[in-house]
This record gives C-alpha cells, sequence and structure tokens, in this order.
C-alpha cells in the first residue's frame, strides 16, 4: 500500500500522548504533527474528502433546512458530494490518478460510492441503525464485500444513547470489539483487493471522550493511576486501539502514513444559550406560557407514542417537528439562536419568513454584535462576537451561514435551550453509565484536530494552503499524483 490514513475521530494530540499508547507514540514522534485548526461547525471530515469548507459544501454539523421553516438538519451524505460541481471527491481524484482505494467508516460517505477496490460507508456520528451490529444497505462496495464484514463481526457504529447499553463492562467490550474488528476487516479486504490508497476511520475513543471526558481528564493528569472501573476501562480501550494501529501497519506496511481526525477534544465545561440574551435585548419574543404548556403537553403525549408512529405523523405532518424548537414566536422575532452553532441567525425575510427585510440585516447585525460584546457574561467567558456571513456572500451556501460568529473557548456548547451562560453542573466524577443522559456529556469538540504526516509528506504542504484539514485532501492528492 503506498499510502495509509488512520483517522481517529475526536483524536486528540495531548489525550492520545497521555495514554498508554507506544505504537502510535513511536509513530507520531517519528512524523511531523501540524498545528491546523478547525471552527467546529464545518464537518471536518467533509473537509478532508472534498478539500473546501462548509462553505462551499454545505456540510455542517447543524444547518438551517431553508424551507420556509426555522428548522435545522445534521444531514449530508454522498449525495451532497456527487450533486455539488464544485467537489471532486477524494476516492474519484485517486480513481483518476489511476489508484485502486479502500476506505472504511470514515464518516458522510453513506451510501458507499462504486470504486476500483472496495468502500465501506460510514454515516457520520450513527447511522439510523446506530447502536446495532447489522449492516443495512447501502455500506458495502463491492456488495460482496458484506460476507468479509459478518465474517470480522463488523460493528457499524456505537452511539451511548441509541446503544440503550448502561453497563459498563457490556459497553467498553462492546467498543473494544468495534475497533478490533474493524481493523480485522479493513486487513481482510486491504488483502484481497490490494488497494495502494487506504483510509480506516476509528469511532470508539470519541464515544468515550464525549460522556466521560471528566474521567480522561483525570487519567492525562495521573496516566499510570486509574483507579475506578471506569476509568480502567478507559485505559484499556486506548491500549487497544494502539494494538489494532500495530497490526494494521504490520499487515499492510505502507510507504506513507497520515494519522489525522476531524477535530480534537475538550471538556465541555459550560453552555451559551444565544435566545435568553437576544430577549433581553428585545431582539426576541418568547411564545406566551398557554402556548408554551399546550406543547409541552403535547410533547409529554407524544413520548408516549410508540417511535415508529411518532417518525410516520412527522413525516406526514411536517408542522409537528416545530414541538422540538425552543419556544420563540416567530411574528415578533428578528433573530435567533441555534444549536451547534455558534453564532446568531437574523430572522430575515428571504431565508426564514422573517422579520427583518434585506435592507435591514446588517444594521440588526452590528447593533446585536456592539450589545453582546459589551455584556459583562461576554468579558468573563471569552466570548466575541463579529459579524460573519456578509464576509461571504459569494459562498455557495451563503444562506446557511449564521449572521454572527461568536468565537468562544472549546469548553463552551451552544445550546437553543437553558441560561444565557449555564455551568455544566454534570461535570464531574462519573460513577455509573446510568448517571449519563445524553452522548454529550462532559466532552465536547476541541479546535485543534490532529495531523501528523511523514516527513516526506511535508513537501506536499505549499504557501498559501488554508492551515486547516481541507491540507490533508491536498497532500494526499498531491502525494498520490507522483
Amino acid at each position: 500500500m503506498k499510502m495509509l490514513v488512520i483517522g481517529i475521530d475526536g483524536g486528540d494530540q495531548k489525550i492520545l500522548k497521555s495514554m498508554n499508547m507506544p505504537n502510535l507514540k513511536a509513530i507520531l514522534n517519528e512524523q511531523i504533527c501540524l498545528d491546523t485548526e478547525e471552527d467546529l461547525w464545518s464537518r471536518g471530515w467533509a473537509e478532508i474528502l472534498s478539500g473546501i469548507h462548509g462553505r462551499e459544501t454545505g456540510a455542517f454539523y447543524s444547518k438551517p433546512k431553508l424551507e420556509g421553516s426555522h428548522d435545522f438538519s445534521k444531514s449530508f451524505s454522498t449525495n451532497d458530494y456527487n450533486n455539488n460541481d464544485l467537489i471532486v471527491p477524494l476516492w474519484t481524484k485517486l480513481l483518476k490518478l489511476g489508484h485502486k482505494v479502500g476506505f472504511m467508516n470514515v464518516p458522510t460517505t453513506m451510501p458507499a460510492p462504486d470504486v476500483d477496490g472496495f468502500f465501506i460507508a460510514g454515516a457520520s456520528g450513527g447511522s439510523k441503525v446506530s447502536g446495532a451490529s447489522n449492516i443495512p444497505a447501502g455500506v458495502c462496495f463491492p456488495r460482496e464485500s458484506l460476507n468479509d464484514l459478518i465474517q470480522h463481526q463488523y460493528i457499524l457504529d456505537t452511539r451511548f444513547i441509541s446503544s440503550g447499553i448502561r453497563d459498563v463492562e457490556t459497553f467498553f467490550n462492546r467498543l473494544v470489539a468495534m475497533q478490533t474488528n474493524r481493523t480485522n476487516a479493513f486487513i481482510q479486504l486491504s488483502q484481497k483487493y490490494q488497494p495502494n490508497f487506504g483510509f480506516l476511520a476509528y469511532r470508539a475513543t470519541t464515544v468515550v471522550q464525549y460522556i466521560v471526558m471528566s474521567e480522561i481528564e483525570f487519567l492525562m493528569a495521573n496516566p499510570d493511576s486509574p483507579q475506578t472501573k471506569i476509568q480502567k476501562r478507559i485505559h484499556e480501550l486506548y491500549q487497544g486501539l494502539d494494538q489494532c494501529i500495530y497490526n494494521l501497519l504490520e499487515q499492510l506496511q505502507p510507504e506513507y502514513i497520515i494519522v489525522v481526525s476531524d477535530h480534537g477534544a475538550s471538556p465541555r465545561l459550560a453552555t451559551v444559550n444565544m435566545n435568553v440574551f437576544l430577549q433581553e435585548i428585545d431582539m426576541q419574543k418568547p411564545l406566551p406560557s398557554s402556548v408554551k404548556t399546550t406543547r409541552r403537553l403535547v410533547k409529554q403525549f407524544a413520548q408516549l407514542v410508540p417511535r415508529q408512529v411518532r417518525r410516520s405523523i412527522t413525516q406526514s405532518v411536517p408542522q409537528v417537528r416545530s414541538i422540538s424548537q425552543p419556544a420563540i414566536d416567530w411574528s415578533q422575532t428578528r433573530a435567533f439562536g441555534a444549536r451547534y452553532v455558534s453564532g446568531v441567525y437574523i430572522n430575515d425575510r428571504e431565508r426564514f419568513a422573517g422579520t427583518v427585510c434585506k435592507s435591514e440585516v446588517d444594521q440588526v447585525t452590528q447593533q446585536i454584535i456592539e450589545a453582546f460584546n459589551a455584556t459583562e457574561a461576554a468579558t468573563k467567558h471569552g466570548l466575541y462576537a463579529r459579524p460573519y456571513r456578509q464576509n461571504y456572500r459569494s459562498a455557495k451556501f451563503a444562506d446557511l451561514l449564521p449572521d454572527i460568529w461568536i468565537d468562544n473557548p472549546d469548553s463552551i456548547f451552544f445550546e437553543e435551550k437553558g441560561q444565557f451562560v449555564e455551568e455544566n453542573k454534570d461535570y464531574k466524577p462519573i460513577e455509573s453509565l446510568s448517571q449519563v443522559t445524553r452522548d454529550q456529556y462532559t466532552g465536547a469538540k476541541g479546535r485543534h484536530p490532529l495531523l501528523c504526516i511523514n516527513p516526506e509528506l511535508y513537501r506536499y504542504v505549499e504557501d498559501g494552503d488554508p492551515w486547516d484539514l481541507t491540507l490533508v485532501y491536498k497532500i494526499i492528492e498531491r502525494a498520490m499524483a507522483q
């Protein structure tokens, strides 16, 4: 194999170097590690696979649907690559260069494209069967590679909440099996199809980082002293990944190695809800209490309905989806915040059928920025608002962009509910997985992804290259063209 890309979802250099991972550390010590930075909204894997930012691909972790509502979507798939004339997906670029390829579990690649070699799709943070071992249609190319996955008991993905597993041993055993079985399947498929470019992505450690980052922080400070059952299993999971990487390199003997992640990792210490601030400066109106009560009762009732029935109802009656939105009176609202977006959208007429006409957008934007940056909370928590969408009016997906961007520490996550700035009270020692109530419990994304390359590959880094994950695409393209 000429080049192997090892993807570690959420791989963070500080964490990986603090764990007992001698094989990976030896690799990283021999490589050049580039200090790239992500904005944590554009999807890192999509940047690697397309070579361009989410502004030109629409690959964001959360984005407005722009269907005359205020609903948001997390979707991005192979079809989005294929339907964008600005994108030549990495696999297509390599095929045009005459290379056979082998991809496995790289997020945002469902359904698997047809390639010369093999392709096992990855579906972002999880597919519709997240938490299950069954493999749905569209995951494998060629189709007969499904037999190899079945032979190795391949696990598509595991997300904590959707898995339903709350026992520590059962949950960690599943994650260990997920990364071990994936490694064995990739090795077998590579030996069968003989690709000269391979790309394998691991997700097990990022699942753990999100839910028990508070325990990982303890292990980073005390690397040889795991004390609790959870800490011991964390230790073993990283050791297992290290062994997987050793087996991968031992069996495939790649000429070049790239170790990369889609983002880093950070403790999740606080949340920001911009909707509260916008209400304070009279840019947003909440729904009357009577309407909120009605919506709450409807939502409570909806939880009693079987999930399949709820899905059928929401598909046939789209307005039911608004139950999950924050309780905002859109007819009297000039701006709003959204979960996962560190910024503010102006409720304009063109995108949201809102209250602000096009000629007012820049003025409203500036009013909010000045008011926000003058708050004590912004100064205290290291938050800074600046214009965003107006700087990228020519971008293909400019309409998806928030009008205001808010620079913030990695440890702060943006929500659409709760207080303006709210401490994460869950950030504490975790005694049992039964206390974990969401997938991002004590961890969050970090803006510095892992990107380490062989010294020989550094000559393919050119002046003027953006210092983000789009650089990976450029390095691969230039090296594999030789």
